[in-house]
């Protein structure tokens, strides 16, 4: 259990971790190139380790020369029937799914903890469109998966999420079939998928995006060296650290990312904080405190921390997309509304939308704050426990291992 001490003010410097998204990308390319790539500027967390572990079970050889990862592969070398573990990562089992189902070897996708509830429609409803298959537990993991993957031009409706669109841009990418496409019917997270992209034409692929369809040209995929973003999602919560408690310097943020979790500047501008963009940090300081309105549906990570955002706004605030909350590692809807309340936060929800009542005066709960074994939740409470007026308790925080191992002591600098 870990507790969070009040702070009068903040002002501080962090440099945030590397993007886990974009991390998984690279290791998950690095294996289908034939090779020695060089990831670098990478940090420690569950889910890039757990990248790093499927690609070593599939065949590539890694090591490591500091914070840069070099893996050398031949190209995915799975054996038949073949167990292959993702822990509690989403987007891994969703994009290795795909990507190991290009191979004409059976193979078993096993996952881990809150992975195991979280459902995936995805792959019975389109997999026989790609002569793909898969037996699945009624929507859930564990899958077993026989391919080949057989790339043909197909639809997709890729309103849920869009990590299956990124393990199929992969796959696709890998066998370099030239004059493919992919149509999405109402995509969410378009900057992701950008991402994907953005990752596999460096690694070699030929990829265009014209809107809502994804065009495949001829390029194999090549070994490179590519350097890991910091994470947005990450560093949203010391740019809100900033606007509600005093000042924060964040180092290590690209505002050119693909990440669509940079769109936290846009509500720190609503919010009225004070902004000092620059090339190799952002500066965040306490100034007004305005009630926002802001749609997440393409940035659903962004939720905790804008609830803590709001949480300390003069007004109530209204954030939209909570329909992309229900299938996380918690359901975040519920957890933010059952966690917030306990500090005293009003808040509510109404078809799509998430409405926050600020309240400047947050009081130590009566009850332990439960992280719902999410790592999201955890930091948010955190954050907001540095404002009330006495010291809380956080029950099982090491869930942050998952996306930023280093977050508790980063967060006892403030007490420095």
């Amino acid at each position: 259990m870990s507790r969070i001490k009040p702070v009068s003010y903040v002002n501080h410097v962090v440099k945030v971790p590397c993007s886990k998204s974009h991390a998984q990308r690279a290791i998950a390319l690095a294996l289908c190139a034939k090779g020695t790539s060089i990831i670098k500027d990478l940090s420690d967390c569950e889910d890039i380790a757990a990248a790093i572990s499927v690609v070593k079970s599939c065949g590539a050889s890694v090591k490591w020369k500091k914070k840069d990862l070099i893996i050398s592969s031949s190209g995915i070398n799975i054996k038949p029937n073949q167990v292959i573990n993702c822990k509690e990562s989403g987007f891994l089992c969703r994009m290795f799914t795909s990507l190991l189902a290009i191979q004409k070897k059976p193979f078993e996708m096993k996952g881990t903890g809150s992975l195991l509830q979280r459902e995936m429609q995805f792959f019975e409803q389109h997999y026989s469109s790609l002569k793909t298959q898969i037996k699945t537990n009624d929507n859930k993991l564990p899958f077993k998966v026989m391919g080949p993957i057989s790339p043909v031009d197909i639809e997709i409706d890729a309103s849920s999420s869009s990590q299956y669109i990124s393990g199929l841009i992969f796959a696709y990418a890998s066998q370099n079939i030239s004059g493919l496409k992919i149509h999405l019917k109402n995509p969410v997270s378009i900057g992701y998928i950008d991402l994907s992209i953005q990752v596999a034409n460096l690694f070699g692929a030929n990829i265009e995006r014209n809107e809502c369809t994804i065009f495949f040209g001829e390029g194999d995929l090549k070994p490179t060296n590519i350097t890991i973003d910091g994470d947005w999602s990450a560093g949203a919560f010391w740019l809100v650290a900033g606007a509600i408690y005093g000042k924060m310097n964040v180092f290590g943020l690209n505002v050119d990312s693909m990440q669509d979790d940079k769109q936290i500047l846009d509500a720190l501008k609503q919010f009225g904080a004070s902004m000092d963009i620059q090339k190799d940090h952002i500066m965040v300081q306490k100034k007004e405190k305005k009630a926002i309105e802001f749609d997440a549906t393409n940035c659903p990570d962004l939720f905790p921390p804008l609830a803590v955002l709001c949480s300390k706004s003069n007004g109530i605030s209204k954030i939209h997309g909570i329909e992309r909350l229900f299938n996380k590692e918690s359901n975040r809807c519920q957890t933010l509304i059952s966690e917030l309340k306990k500090f005293g936060i009003h808040l509510w929800t109404e078809n799509n939308t998430m409405f926050i009542e600020g309240n400047p005066q947050i009081k130590k709960p009566k009850q332990v704050i439960n992280s719902h074994n999410d790592h999201r939740i955890a930091m948010a409470a955190s954050i907001l426990g540095i404002g009330c007026n006495e010291e809380i308790e956080i029950d099982n925080y090491n869930c942050v291992n998952k996306s930023y191992s280093s977050f508790y002591e980063h967060l006892s600098k403030l007490y420095i």
